[in-house]
């Protein structure tokens, strides 16, 4: 799934068809001809990769600008799901919501008066999350056998559980943690993933790192995290 890109990323609001009647919006990130809103996709470098991603708990997928934009710089078409927003949201379908943000860009691609109208390889699908949507990211990967693989920053044990999940993908996982979080220790949630993954896997520590260091704001500072690793640090590790 790897691409190469380095150019103006363009975004645009997009609503996404949800379980029955329902919808959610979402927003998109891509390659562009110029850095604004609905700018003109670059299409030079033919179809490109999509990526879905989760936010976490009680988030908003603008506090992960900076990470979702530099995936775009890197060649990626990168849909940030705005949904599961309630205090008991259901993981199952937040997990669902992320594979129709991925079908939503498959369709785009194949509609001819769409901004993205020739622009998704369907051949090279990705999810991503962080805390509550990195769990929800592997949760969706059991569920989308078109997904080629599947990464995680700080993931959350939910209910399904990903460790059950994970034990039955086939495909390349990436989860990345960090000793100073408070909110997901590692211990209860990133390792056991971890050790029930049977597909090749990857798990990095950010030593001094917490759990809100990825986000745009410095709220593990409000959460007491006592990081050892700035925030502004952890981002750019984290891009």
């Amino acid at each position: 799934m790897q691409s190469t890109w380095a150019g103006p990323v363009g975004w645009s609001r997009v609503t996404v068809r949800g379980r029955g009647e329902t919808s959610f919006r979402a927003r998109v990130y891509y390659p562009a001809l110029s850095a604004r809103y609905r700018a003109p996709l670059n299409t030079n470098r033919g179809p490109l990769p999509a990526v879905s991603f989760g936010h976490g708990f009680l988030s908003l997928p603008s506090f992960y600008s900076q990470m979702l934009r530099r995936l775009a710089d890197r060649g990626y078409i990168v849909i940030a799901t705005a949904s599961a927003f309630s205090l008991w949201p259901n993981h199952q379908e937040y997990a669902a919501d992320l594979n129709r943000c991925l079908q939503f860009l498959v369709d785009e691609s194949r509609r001819e008066e769409s901004l993205f109208h020739g622009a998704v390889n369907t051949r090279a699908l990705g999810l991503w999350g962080h805390s509550m949507g990195g769990g929800a990211a592997i949760l969706a990967a059991e569920q989308n056998p078109r997904v080629g693989a599947v990464a995680a920053l700080t993931p959350s044990q939910l209910y399904p559980s990903p460790s059950l999940a994970i034990a039955n993908l086939g495909i390349p996982i990436l989860i990345v943690t960090g000793t100073r979080d408070r909110v997901t220790p590692a211990h209860l949630h990133a390792r056991p993933m971890f050790r029930a993954a049977n597909a090749p896997c990857l798990m990095a520590t950010l030593h001094g790192g917490g759990h809100l260091g990825f986000l745009d704001y410095p709220l593990a500072y409000f959460f007491r995290e006592r990081v050892k690793l700035k925030p502004a640090r952890q981002r750019r590790l984290g891009r």
